[in-house]
C-alpha cells in the first residue's frame, strides 16, 4: 500500500509542460540516484575478502615450520647408545659390591682384593685402589675393548659414598708368561689379533712386566686382565705425561719394538697384518667412541684418523 502513492506522485510531476516543470522529477532522479549511490559504494568492500583471506595463506606458513621443529630430535639422537657388551658386563655382576663374603688379599696397586658372592658361591676381584680416577680409566679401558670384541673379565664400576669400586669376575687361567712351547706360541698369536686394539688405547703394559697381564683359561680363552695401564694413565697410577696421550698412534711402533716387553710379543707382526688389524678398528669407530665417556671422546678421535693415515702409508 505504501508503494501507491509514490507511483501517482512521480507520474504527476511527468505530466507537466516545458525544462523547468521537469526539474522535481530531475531533483527526486538525483537524489535518488545520490541514495544509490551508497549501496554501490559499500558493494567495494564484497572484493575485500580477497585480500582479507591473504591471512588464512599466511597463516599456513607454520604449517612448514615442522620440518625444522623436527631438528631437536635428531640432535638429541646423536649420543649413541651404549654397545651392548658393555651394558652386558654392568648387568652381569651382583648389585653390591660390598656384600661380600673376603676371601683373600690379592694385592696391587689397586688395593685388590678376593670376595664371594655369598648368594651364588662366586668369587670376584674387588678393587677401590688409591687414586679413583686411576680405577675408572682402567673401567674405561675394559668398555672400550668390549666394544672392539676383545677379551676381557666381567666387571663393573660402582659409585659409592667411600669412592668408586670396582667388581670384576675372578678367572681360573694360567698367565702367559707361565705357558711354555707350543701352548705359549698358540697364546701369543691369540694376542697379536688385537695389537692394534692395544696401540689405540696406549695400554703400554697389555702383557705385563712378567707376562702376566694375560690370562689363558682352561678352554683357551686368552683374557687381557689387567688394564690398569690404558689410556692416560700408567699401570702403577701415574698419570702419564701429556705428550705421551695424544692423537698420535706413536704406539703402532713403539709397542713392536723386540727391547720392550710388549716387543717380544708384538714384534713379529708385519705392516700388512697390522694395516688389516687397523681396517677392523676403523670399521668399529662408532662404537668404540659410544663406549668411551665424553672426555675420552675427541683424543680418541684423532686417534682413529691417525690410523687411517698410518694405515694409508703401510
Amino acid at each position: 500500500m505504501g508503494s501507491g502513492p509514490g507511483t501517482g506522485g512521480r507520474g504527476g510531476g511527468g505530466g507537466g509542460a516545458g525544462g523547468l516543470a521537469t526539474l522535481p522529477f530531475l531533483e527526486q532522479e538525483m537524489a535518488a540516484a545520490a541514495e544509490e549511490a551508497p549501496p554501490e559504494e559499500a558493494a567495494a568492500p564484497e572484493e575485500a575478502p580477497t585480500p582479507a583471506e591473504a591471512p588464512p595463506e599466511e597463516a599456513a606458513a607454520p604449517e612448514e615450520a615442522p620440518t625444522p621443529a623436527e631438528a631437536p630430535p635428531e640432535e638429541a639422537a646423536a649420543p649413541e647408545e651404549v654397545p651392548p657388551e658393555v651394558a652386558a658386563a654392568a648387568e652381569a655382576v651382583p648389585a653390591d659390591p660390598y656384600a661380600m663374603d673376603f676371601v683373600s688379599e690379592l694385592g696391587g696397586s689397586t688395593g685388590a682384593v678376593l670376595v664371594r658372592d655369598p648368594a651364588t658361591g662366586k668369587l670376584y676381584v674387588r678393587k677401590t685402589g688409591d687414586s679413583a680416577d686411576h680405577l675408572r680409566e682402567e673401567a674405561y679401558a675394559d668398555d672400550l675393548y668390549r666394544a672392539m670384541g676383545v677379551d676381557v673379565p666381567i666387571s663393573h664400576v660402582y659409585e659409592t659414598a667411600k669412592g668408586p669400586v670396582k667388581l670384576g669376575e675372578f678367572l681360573q687361567g694360567t698367565a702367559l708368561g707361565k705357558l711354555t712351547g707350543e701352548a705359549r706360541a698358540n697364546a701369543e698369536a691369540q694376542v697379536r689379533k688385537n695389537f692394534v686394539a692395544d696401540a689405540l688405547l696406549g695400554n703400554w703394559d697389555v702383557i705385563g712386566l712378567a707376562s702376566d697381564n694375560i690370562l689363558v683359561t682352561p678352554a683357551g680363552q686368552v683374557m687381557r686382565i689387567d688394564n690398569g695401564g690404558s689410556l692416560r694413565y700408567r699401570a702403577m697410577g701415574l698419570k702419564k705425561a701429556a705428550s705421551s696421550w695424544t692423537g698420535s698412534v706413536g704406539e703402532i711402533n713403539s709397542m713392536r719394538d723386540p727391547v720392550k716387553t710388549s716387543g717380544r710379543v708384538f714384534g713379529k707382526l708385519t705392516d700388512a697384518e697390522v694395516k688389516q688389524q687397523i681396517g677392523g678398528i676403523l670399521k668399529q669407530s662408532d662404537k668404540i667412541l659410544a663406549a668411551a665417556p665424553k672426555e675420552l671422546r675427541p683424543v680418541l678421535s684423532e686417534r682413529l684418523a691417525d690410523l687411517a693415515k698410518r694405515a694409508a702409508s703401510m
